[in-house]
């Protein structure tokens, strides 16, 4: 009897209470006495213990959510989700894979093999590169739990500010506001 007592003790102190980076994905249970988001990690296999313990284990509410919050925190999920599922398929890694060569030798292209005419047009397509690397970035932060400190996540950072010289609609503001300074 005794020895069935500390098997159980020691299954149930298995029950991890883990405070982490938590991204927008995370299933949440919000602790109203501390004020703090926790999620809750079994480590015990055993199913029947799992459903005894259950009993046992505090199940934080969120019924003082309003429902309309609730909702939209479930399309916010959703739709990182697909979007996080959409930026890592093997096409979509292609693309980014072709992109990514592209704007590196875009300019050597241009300078080398076409007329002076295709200036415009390629800083538009600069553009759209940059605001898509932008926004695979941010997809990443908001749906990957240990991105931000990665090494992913330094060099994304990297190769953000070295495209921002190609883009006019930021580097042309940019460029004036130092003239600007120094004339003054």
């Amino acid at each position: 009897m005794k020895n069935d007592e500390n098997k159980h003790s020691r299954r149930r102190s298995k029950i991890i209470t883990v405070k982490e980076k938590m991204t927008l994905l995370d299933d949440l249970n919000y602790n109203e006495k501390n004020l703090e988001y926790k999620t809750e990690k079994k480590i015990s296999k055993d199913t029947n213990l799992r459903k005894k313990m259950s009993n046992n284990i505090n199940v934080l509410k969120t019924n003082s959510l309003k429902p309309s919050i609730i909702k939209k925190d479930n399309c916010y999920k959703k739709t990182l989700k697909v979007l996080h599922h959409v930026f890592e398929h093997i096409v979509m890694q292609i693309f980014i894979i072709l992109l990514s060569m592209f704007s590196l030798f875009n300019d050597d292209i241009k300078v080398l093999a076409l007329p002076k005419t295709v200036d415009y047009p390629f800083h538009h397509v600069n553009e759209f590169i940059f605001f898509f690397f932008f926004t695979e970035f941010m997809v990443f932060i908001l749906s990957q739990k240990n991105f931000v400190g990665s090494f992913y996540f330094y060099l994304d950072i990297v190769s953000l500010l070295s495209l921002i010289p190609e883009v006019h609609l930021i580097w042309d503001p940019i460029l004036n506001l130092l003239e600007n300074d120094g004339s003054s």
